[in-house]
């Protein structure tokens, strides 16, 4: 095929964020399947997930019409210097939440020059259905690397990312501490500006890990934290309730607080006596985030793109 792929993705390498990695390895992706893949990245790859994927630097990217160019939701002036470029525009949705900007309005996407929009979760293909009747929107699922996100010896402790929530993570903490003092002296393990290696690592050891979902088109540290072996009570951020089932996690909406302090209490409770229905919660949330393999996703890239790029 001698049409290029190229993933614009130019942001900051130390910027962490789950989109960019998921850039990264849909590039990898289709580039071993032989396809012509690659990733813009003006400032170089980014230092804190390991990647094979071709990087094309900056300060500029030259490009064919014969070629398909694909950016994020976020339409900010940055991004639309891509949409003047002479190549096919497609956009890869990672979180509806952001899919409305000064540039979009009101317009559809055609109006921008975008061809296709494709998304990575069923609350995007639901959203773009609802809101742009968008009647049958490509899919590329995420897949969780199960190979680093496996458990190891497990301690009786709490890993959480609080990047998204911080005042609930500070509530939850000091709510569950003071409502359960029994359990006041388990350790917090906030996960803040850590590799995905070193964030892999905390969450093989860590025997809880509290879910912060907010606003997520699906929410990848919670079902990465169930690859792991972690108990999860937390909150599903909408878009996680593709994954998230009564069996597999103690789950709530973004306002139930307490509910969430009195969940964890009885994830905790159940680690530190060794439960069985906790034990069976754990291993139902492994087996639901080996469903989410390379395999499935491989699979949907090349359905998208040998569609389009023949």
């Amino acid at each position: 095929m001698d049409k290029r792929i190229i993933f614009a993705c130019p942001f900051p390498r130390d910027q962490i964020a789950g989109g960019i990695r998921t850039t990264y390895r849909h590039a990898e992706l289709l580039r071993g399947v032989g396809m012509d893949a690659s990733v813009f990245s003006p400032d170089g790859h980014p230092t804190w997930f390991q990647s094979d994927a071709k990087v094309d630097l900056g300060p500029s990217l030259s490009v064919s019409p014969a070629d398909v160019v694909v950016i994020n939701e976020i339409i900010d002036p940055v991004i639309a210097n891509f949409l003047r470029l002479p190549a096919t525009k497609q956009m890869f949705c990672q979180n509806q939440f952001y899919a409305f900007g000064k540039l979009l309005d009101l317009n559809d996407h055609s109006a921008l020059g975008i061809s296709e929009v494709y998304g990575s979760s069923q609350s995007i293909r639901q959203f773009y259905h609802s809101i742009y009747g968008y009647a049958d929107m490509d899919i590329v699922p995420y897949a969780v690397d199960g190979a680093l996100f496996r458990p190891h010896a497990k301690k009786l402790q709490i890993a959480f990312i609080p990047r998204k929530l911080p005042f609930e993570a500070g509530f939850i903490q000091t709510a569950f501490r003071k409502k359960y003092p029994q359990f006041r002296s388990v350790p917090w393990v906030a996960i803040e500006q850590r590799s995905e290696a070193e964030t892999a690592a905390i969450m093989a050891e860590s025997a809880v890990f509290l879910a912060l979902g907010h606003r997520d088109s699906f929410g990848l540290p919670a079902i990465e934290a169930m690859s792991a072996g972690c108990a999860v009570a937390g909150f599903h951020g909408i878009g996680g309730l593709e994954f998230a089932k009564p069996d597999n996690g103690m789950w709530f909406h973004g306002d139930q607080l307490l509910d969430c302090v009195d969940g964890l209490f009885q994830v905790v409770r159940g680690i530190h006596s060794g439960d069985a229905g906790t034990a069976a919660m754990v291993a139902a949330g492994r087996h639901m985030a080996a469903s989410y393999d390379l395999d499935r996703t491989r699979a949907a890239l090349l359905h998208h793109f040998q569609k389009d790029c023949q």
